[in-house]
Formats: C-alpha cells, structure tokens, sequence
C-alpha cells in the first residue's frame, strides 16, 4: 500500500499521462483541479455549483472569463488561473459530469486553439 501522498499523486500523474491527459481530453477532473492546487472541497464544490449553474443559466454562450466568475466566486484560487485549466476543467466537467456542457467545451477549446495554438 501506497502511504506517501507524494508518491501516490506522482503515480496517479504518470497514469493520466499514459492515457494522454490534455486539455481537449482531460482524465480526470480531480486531477485537473489538484495540479492547479484544488481540494476535495475545490472538486466538490465546482461540481455542484457548475451543475446549478447550468440547470439555472444559458451557458451556450460563455467565454473562458465567464467561466473563470464563476468558478471564483466558488473558491479565490480560480481568479489568477490561466485560461489553459480553465478550458481543462470546463472539458472535465462536459466529460465526466455534465452531459450539458458539452458544446460550450468544445466552442472554448477551439476559442483557446486559435489564441494559443495549444496542440493537440
């Protein structure tokens, strides 16, 4: 058994890695918000408050700093994160939780191809 939370972290990091984690194809959404120093709370909280917000909201049209509001009103740590996890967490989300999400993904992961050229 694994009892050091480091080696268990750079275990989980190296598998995400072989199963090409990406901004476009995330694997895991837990481990997109902890590289970004996210929590348990962190995880849990966006998960919930992104589902309220599309059960309650248009989010069809929103940008990556829509979405970077959102997040930080849900914990400060999202205000200074770059527009890269942003979209990562977004996908994570379309992914793995929230079925709804899917085109606005895909619309800021095109909006984030062509301003950065981030490969695929």
């Amino acid at each position: 058994m694994i009892e050091d939370v480091r080696l268990l972290s750079q275990a989980v990091s190296e598998m995400a890695d072989q199963l090409g984690d990406s901004v476009r194809r995330p694997v895991s959404l837990a481990l997109a918000l902890g590289d970004m120093g996210g929590t348990w709370e962190t995880f849990s909280k966006i998960l919930s408050s992104t589902n309220l917000l599309v059960n309650t909201e248009d989010v069809s049209e929103y940008s990556i700093d829509d979405f970077r509001k959102s997040f930080t009103k849900v914990d400060p740590l999202f205000a200074d994160i770059k527009d890269l996890y942003i979209v990562k967490i977004v996908n994570a989300l379309a992914q793995e939780y929230i079925e709804e999400l899917y085109m606005v993904s895909k619309k800021l992961t095109y909006e984030l191809d062509d301003r950065y050229k981030v490969p695929y």
